[in-house]
């Protein structure tokens, strides 16, 4: 029940567990609760435990069993677990945590279908290995900062930050496919590819915090492993997207007005997105300012103007063109 607090702690736990039932004890209908202690045998002083739950598959993710786990030599921690989260190692070594938190990301990645618009819209207009990769590897470099600072807990808090991200995410699919169709500047498209990985990679989090838990103490090593999985599940989407481009726009929609065709359609559906969820942006509950709040926001503030200027410097270094020049272009160029 409730109001019983006889869990509050491990040794009232097990006291309470251990006396015997006052034999004037009332159990109502549907008000009777079992509590049991449970002694196994361990092999070895710090073994590697597991549990899994099979309660109530039928409630998803709503039925929830909250485990508390109190090692021998090490801080005790709880984990909150679902009949979805399978059998849960306690006390994972780091190998099965790395394992696990690479798949967690993969899978994160590839069930994000707003990160692999916003990945299509990227590689749209782009020509040639070095530019696809300058690409890519810039929005890598800008989610993982922020991925990584959402780990220890670097971001605004509140009810209104999830919805601005969501939002955020799908206005970067919408103004990289506008900006497909009105012509590219390759410099400036570094830019503001890394300011929106930044933006990305809080949507990235929400799938790590949640299950940061399962961790056990190799906290470093799974977030890195979550950062794996999303780069290789970046690098799968990427080896399907990029010969289908090459397809397209060979055969199907060929030259400029196949990347305009492919654009409008991207940013129809990041419209879309956008809206229902500037929706949910304006009912979220707004946070009043705080000095907290200020330090965050001007942390993330800085490392965006650090990252902003690092790319230039990149992109002028590297001396990426401009955009891909037409054959009109390059013809009057040569006369």
């Amino acid at each position: 029940m409730p109001s019983d607090r006889s869990f509050q702690s491990y040794d009232e736990a097990l006291l309470h567990v251990s006396e015997p039932v006052a034999p004037d004890t009332q159990i109502y209908i549907d008000q009777g609760y079992v509590d049991a202690h449970i002694i196994y045998p361990l092999q070895a002083p710090n073994p590697e435990m597991s549990i899994r739950t099979m309660a109530g598959p039928e409630f998803g993710d709503a039925l929830k069993l909250t485990v508390r786990y109190k090692p021998l030599d090490e801080d005790g921690r709880t984990l909150i677990m679902t009949s979805r989260s399978g059998t849960v190692a306690l006390n994972p070594t780091w190998w099965r945590a790395a394992s696990g938190f690479v798949v967690l990301g993969m899978e994160h990645i590839l069930s994000g279908f707003d990160h692999m618009l916003f990945l299509l819209c990227l590689i749209i207009p782009l020509r040639g290995w070095r530019q696809v990769l300058a690409i890519v590897t810039t929005f890598t470099v800008a989610h993982s900062f922020t991925l990584i600072g959402s780990a220890f807990h670097l971001t605004p808090g509140g009810a209104w930050f999830p919805p601005f991200v969501e939002t955020t995410i799908a206005a970067s699919i919408v103004y990289m496919a506008l900006e497909n169709i009105m012509g590219i500047d390759f410099a400036r498209r570094m830019l503001i590819t890394g300011m929106f990985g930044l933006v990305h990679g809080f949507g990235f989090s929400y799938g790590l915090q949640e299950n940061l838990q399962f961790a056990g103490t190799h906290l470093l090593v799974s977030l890195f492993a979550f950062n794996i999985g999303i780069e290789l599940g970046q690098l799968l989407i990427l080896a399907i997207m990029l010969p289908a481009l090459l397809v397209i726009r060979r055969y199907v929609l060929p030259g400029r007005v196949g990347m305009i065709i492919l654009s409008a359609l991207v940013a129809q559906t990041g419209w879309q997105w956008m809206m229902e969820r500037g929706g949910a942006l304006l009912n979220a509950p707004w946070p009043r300012p705080s000095v907290a709040g200020l330090a965050t926001i001007f942390f993330w503030i800085a490392g965006i103007l650090l990252a902003a200027g690092g790319l230039r410097f990149i992109a002028k270094r590297l001396r990426f063109d401009s955009a891909p020049r037409t054959a009109s272009q390059q013809r009057g160029m040569s006369a």
